[in-house]
């Protein structure tokens, strides 16, 4: 064989070895969706967006913490209750949402029985719920003040449970950028929300979801040391304004709801000013108050979750959407959401 050849040989062999050693690596993608509302009951479209798109996991939200003034002390509120059987081929994740106003109020002596507490209401619900409950999730925008009681919190009620349940911890794009200040929760992983990351007191753009602030932050996604799930928009809400100054986000509403209650003038397709007192809901608006509509359609989503794609480098991991509710989805179809799981594949 002359020297020709062997080179040849070589520079083949080579060239396989790189093939080989830059050949993507599917990802599996476990699909999940975010209930985030107080009576758990699925409809048609609901029911079949699960099954079209093959949904193994539901995070349920089951409660809010906060902080009561009058009791002065710790309550939980917005507790849900279940019309409908969650279908067994679902695996459930239990959600509890704590506001950092619990942790500035409440004293380091109490941690500890809040913990247990909120471990005690998330057990009552297990002869409901019958799915097999393998994950428990905490929410909680805590901050460098209330790092301590909430890092105790979590150690706390991750000891009210069976080794082989995990616990996860929702954490914002601020906690990842700033994480030497924030500190990691001491959780086995974290649902990383990749959302709420604008402006949210602008009356222009999105908050939802913009590249521009998504790129001030995803950068820093590969150096978070705890492993990561992704949580992505499909959600639409309405933020209400008041001499310029937003007062009121109103959640799982649209502008087309709004207009049911009152006289409103369009300044454009997503903002309407009030021309009259009124209420919807509870909140009482007046006359000048200004609704503008921020929402996520397939493209926004697609969007984000293509922007995400960029920086996040999990090859095993949970993408869930946020969430199941009709109105948030009309304007998706079954090949719109397959899209978004697809993205990371």
């Amino acid at each position: 064989m002359n020297k020709k050849h062997i080179l040849n040989l070589h520079f083949t062999f080579v060239c396989l070895l790189f093939l080989i050693g830059c050949k993507h690596k599917d990802s599996k993608v476990n699909r999940a969706f975010y209930f985030w509302k107080t009576s758990f009951e699925l409809n048609e479209k609901e029911l079949k967006i699960i099954k079209e798109n093959n949904i193994s996991t539901l995070y349920i939200k089951y409660f809010d913490v906060v902080w009561n003034k009058e009791l002065n002390s710790t309550v939980p509120v917005a507790k849900i209750l279940f019309k409908h059987t969650v279908p067994q081929q679902l695996q459930v994740v239990p959600v509890v949402y704590i506001t950092n106003n619990v942790l500035l109020k409440c004293n380091a002596d109490s941690i500890n029985n809040l913990a247990i507490s909120i471990s005690k209401l998330i057990k009552n619900y297990d002869p409901v719920v019958k799915n097999n409950i393998a994950e428990i999730q905490i929410d909680c925008d805590w901050t460098v003040s209330t790092k301590a009681k909430y890092f105790k919190l979590l150690y706390t009620i991750k000891s009210q449970f069976k080794k082989s349940v995990t616990i996860s911890a929702t954490i914002r794009l601020h906690q990842i950028k700033y994480a030497s200040n924030t500190g990691i929760p001491p959780v086995q992983k974290g649902m990383l929300m990749y959302y709420n990351m604008g402006n949210l007191q602008s009356l222009t753009g999105n908050s939802i979801f913009n590249e521009i602030d998504a790129e001030k932050y995803a950068p820093y996604i590969k150096q978070y040391p705890l492993p990561l799930d992704v949580v992505l928009p499909v959600f639409k809400w309405v933020k209400v304004f008041r001499n310029k100054q937003m007062i009121k986000l109103l959640n799982q509403t649209s502008l087309f709801e709004l207009k049911q209650t009152g006289i409103f003038k369009s300044i454009d397709n997503h903002t309407i000013e009030a021309l009259s007192t009124n209420h919807y809901k509870g909140f009482y608006y007046v006359a000048n108050d200004i609704f503008v509509e921020e929402y996520m359609n397939p493209n926004t989503s697609l969007k984000a979750a293509q922007h995400l794609h960029q920086y996040f480098n999990s090859t095993n991991f949970t993408l869930a959407l946020f969430h199941l509710h009709q109105p948030n989805l009309n304007e998706f179809t079954t090949q719109d959401i397959e899209a978004l799981y697809t993205t990371f594949n």
